[in-house]
């Protein structure tokens, strides 16, 4: 997440108020996050969809701790695509299963 580490940085020179605001808005930054990665995996939505909907439920003083649009887009479709079958990297290492192979029309 861009700005954080600078932020975190900041910390030391910032008043008790504006460290825990800090804090605060890193905080609910990253549970932002965390709700996109949940919805990519509970729901089919499409991450504009997704990243939509926790723009909105979210601050404007969140926002400038979140990933671009771009990364959270990636990690949606990384997230998804983690529940897929490496693709085999020849014919030998293409496994169909045995119900898939018999077309009604050639029994």
């Amino acid at each position: 997440m861009h700005g954080v580490s600078t932020e975190i940085n900041n910390i030391t020179n910032s008043s008790p108020v504006q460290t825990l605001t800090t804090i605060h808005q890193t905080l609910t930054g990253i549970k932002a996050v965390n709700t996109v990665k949940d919805r990519a995996k509970q729901t089919m939505e499409t991450p504009a969809q997704i990243i939509q909907t926790v723009s909105i439920n979210s601050s404007h003083e969140t926002h400038q701790y979140l990933p671009s649009r771009d990364a959270l887009c990636q990690s949606i479709n990384r997230i998804r695509n983690s529940d897929l079958p490496t693709e085999p990297e020849s014919l030998d290492d293409l496994i169909i299963p045995e119900d898939l192979k018999k077309n009604s029309r050639w029994i």
